[in-house]
């Protein structure tokens, strides 16, 4: 019986490499969304976007963690490399490819760097994006270490948040700081409202991402979107031996 159990073991720690690189394959079924999406092409490259109206609203808190998590990334099909550590995040990952069809291009030399379930987030976002014609998001940071004047971790930290500050929609490159409209929240979902309020307003109100700051939450974001999902812990903070540092979240 002792035998047994240790080549059981044996088979499971040997597997899971397998399962969390972009070359494994794993037994463990992508929920039925996922296998859906991947079955349509929206992974990459993109199939036709669904209409708005038929896009339903998602909870940050049903998006996986950890080897769940890696899983559903290579189910969907989309290029990454697992990191194997990465400080205040819990499954740092890589983007090397497309996320749902949609182009993440850095502003600076930094690729996209962020917790796994971030990127199933922004994947999930996908077709919104389509929707409105966006093929490319310009950010200009994903993870980076930092603390809020709370001594909270700020979500940056931790690899749950993106700064989007430019997108690409048809053949026009929209600016957040030029092409926003400020004082439409109330009317930015309207089809006749410019490309980046719909954006914002669309995907605030899809509700998968916990916060959305535009330029009319307050003057720090006067250049770009903050697009953030909950962590799965319920409270994170910095070591007290850390560097003070009072940042916006």
């Amino acid at each position: 019986m002792l035998h047994r159990v240790v080549t059981w073991l044996s088979l499971a720690a040997l597997a899971v490499p397998a399962c969390a690189t972009n070359g494994g394959r794993s037994a463990v079924r992508a929920p039925s969304w996922a296998r859906d999406e991947t079955r349509a092409g929206t992974s990459s490259p993109a199939g036709p976007a669904p209409p708005v109206e038929n896009l339903k609203a998602h909870d940050s808190r049903t998006l996986p963690g950890g080897l769940a998590c890696l899983i559903q990334l290579q189910e969907l099909g989309i290029s990454h490399r697992n990191l194997r550590s990465l400080r205040g995040v819990d499954t740092p990952v890589r983007v090397t490819g497309l996320v749902g069809g949609i182009r993440y291009k850095p502003m600076g030399r930094r690729s996209l760097i962020a917790d796994c379930r971030l990127v199933l987030a922004l994947h999930r976002a996908a077709p919104y994006l389509r929707n409105l014609g966006v093929s490319e998001v310009h950010f200009s940071g994903a993870y980076s270490y930092r603390r809020m004047p709370s001594g909270r971790l700020s979500r940056h930290a931790m690899g749950l948040a993106i700064d989007v500050h430019r997108v690409v929609v048809g053949d026009r490159l929209l600016k957040v700081s030029e092409d926003y409209e400020l004082g439409l929240e109330e009317d930015g979902c309207r089809s006749d409202a410019p490309p980046l309020n719909r954006m914002a307003c669309l995907l605030q109100d899809w509700g998968l991402f916990d916060r959305v700051l535009t330029p009319d939450f307050d003057r720090a974001h006067f250049n770009h979107f903050h697009l953030a999902i909950l962590s799965l812990h319920r409270r994170r903070h910095v070591p007290r031996d850390s560097p003070p540092r009072a940042l916006v979240d």
